[in-house]
């Protein structure tokens, strides 16, 4: 059986979602994927080193101009390259990373060559798709005339049946963790990670994410004063890029807070372990946005908990589906800046309840998120659907 992915982004682009779909393609079985995505820079030193074949071109052509435009292009170069891709490879199932406009190039190709094809969402997608009226109804035909509907949490499941989308037609897979983020910690080379880093002496939040509104940093930012009374080594490191970093930047200063936030900006996947095992807690208060923006499970607070750490999270949207309540982190109003303060000062301060927490978390992740697990499931589902 093979497979063709259909996206309109792919690591090295950073996101959870292309973190998603990268770790499927990778544990798929040899030679089964094809990967059609957007050209960007850094691709062509990533595609060499892959064991799958990825195809790309340049699909932000008009992003400038007009999403529009841009989106029509997407359609049009995706249709020649993947009825291309189809007809080389004897391609027998598309999987198609957004909805709009990949899904509708899964659609026509599907009609066109008679073949099966898979929608893959995420909250946050059908969040803002829910929020819209134009698109909304093209959206949704595309995910109702689809064999499957991939969903990574059940709170996007439970957003797409708000849609009208058949509850059999949906199959929930939560994302899983890369054994790299489960390897043995080496504390030597942390100790020295600390050391170069001038973390030493410093307790430490970690949040990873892209810079955006929902991923609501500025609830954690305005709960550190009332930190800082209780815990007055704490620092709190940002690691990601984005359209909210410089209004961040400006509040930290703003508030003085200068020297206990650090915006590290993007780092390599070695750089975000040691991250990881510096840490003392990992916190990342998502929130739903107007425009109907959520977060998904968060392949983040999977990656915390794999290297021993308690989570911090929302008790909203997928990471509350993810996080059990003093088992393995703990769940917050996001809204909530006394919240969030309690639960990090006793976390910080009580290091045996820290430790019992991530303990819990790495065994959890172990047992139930291996990416291997969440692509043989896909492999399955695919050839079900294949065969029917």
């Amino acid at each position: 059986m093979k497979i063709l992915f259909l996206t309109d982004n792919f690591l090295p682009h950073f996101g959870g979602s292309r973190v998603y779909y990268y770790n499927l393609c990778k544990n798929l079985p040899q030679n089964s994927v094809y990967v059609f995505t957007n050209k960007i820079k850094g691709s062509d030193a990533f595609d060499v080193q892959q064991s799958f074949l990825i195809y790309r071109l340049p699909l932000d052509c008009f992003k400038c101009i007009s999403k529009l435009l841009n989106e029509i292009w997407i359609i049009i170069v995706g249709l020649l390259a993947g009825g291309y891709l189809v007809c080389k490879h004897n391609i027998n199932i598309l999987h198609c990373g957004e909805i709009l406009p990949m899904g509708i190039v899964g659609f026509i190709l599907s009609k066109i060559f008679k073949i099966p094809y898979i929608i893959y969402t995420h909250s946050e997608d059908v969040g803002v798709l829910r929020s819209l009226k134009g698109e909304r109804k093209l959206g949704v035909f595309i995910l109702r005339n689809a064999s499957k509907v991939i969903s990574a949490c059940k709170f996007g499941e439970d957003q797409l049946i708000k849609l009208g989308i058949p509850e059999d037609k949906i199959f929930r897979l939560t994302p899983g963790v890369e054994d790299f983020f489960l390897r043995k910690i080496n504390y030597s080379d942390i100790e020295k990670f600390k050391e170069d880093k001038n973390l030493k002496g410093r307790k430490i939040l970690l949040t990873v994410g892209r810079l955006i509104k929902r991923k609501n940093h500025i609830s954690v930012i305005k709960s550190l004063p009332c930190i800082l009374k209780e815990v007055p080594q704490v620092l709190y490191l940002v690691i990601g890029r984005g359209p909210e970093e410089n209004y961040l930047k400006e509040l930290t200063e703003k508030m003085g807070l200068a020297s206990c936030v650090r915006f590290e900006g993007e780092v390599s996947k070695e750089e975000l372990f040691k991250y990881y095992a510096c840490c003392d807690v990992f916190v990342m208060v998502s929130k739903e946005c107007k425009e109907g923006d959520v977060e998904g499970l968060g392949i983040v607070f999977l990656e915390a908990n794999a290297l021993g750490k308690p989570v911090v999270g929302p008790n909203t949207g997928g990471p509350a589906e993810y996080i059990a309540h003093n088992f393995n982190g703990m769940k917050v109003n996001p809204d909530s800046q006394e919240e969030i303060c309690k639960a990090l000062i006793r976390l910080l301060k009580e290091e045996r309840l820290c430790k019992k927490l991530g303990d819990n978390g790495r065994r959890i992740v172990s047992l139930k998120f291996r990416w291997k697990d969440k692509a043989d499931l896909v492999y399955k589902l695919s050839l079900s659907l294949v065969n029917a």
